[in-house]
């Protein structure tokens, strides 16, 4: 199959897949130290960059779900992505 897109592992949009994944990886290694956490350095496709890199106030799940920073924060405070983490911000 070629030029086919798939958006299978968690509940984000595309360009998030990669990241989300990163961060669920990362999730043993952090979970017991998010405090000291100050910040997250994301290197990835432009398009991802454009797309869903988000500022600001996340009002609705929509917004959430177009979050490349939410998605990763999500993955790392919880260890995956599912649904539920879009409805309440």
């Amino acid at each position: 199959m070629e030029n086919i897109l798939f958006k299978i592992s968690f509940p984000a949009e595309f360009h998030a897949q990669t990241a989300a994944e990163a961060s669920v990886i990362l999730y043993p290694q952090v979970k017991t130290r998010l405090e000291n956490i100050e910040k997250i350095v994301v290197r990835t496709h432009e398009s991802a960059i454009r797309i869903i890199s988000k500022t600001g106030t996340l009002a609705n799940p929509a917004d959430r779900d177009h979050c490349l920073q939410y998605m990763i924060a999500v993955a790392l405070a919880f260890g995956d992505q599912k649904c539920e983490h879009y409805k309440f911000g």
